[in-house]
């Protein structure tokens, strides 16, 4: 469950 979450924001922070 947090893994997923964790996997959100680096695919997120890897936009930026």
């Amino acid at each position: 469950m947090r893994s997923n979450k964790i996997r959100e924001i680096k695919m997120f922070c890897r936009s930026f």
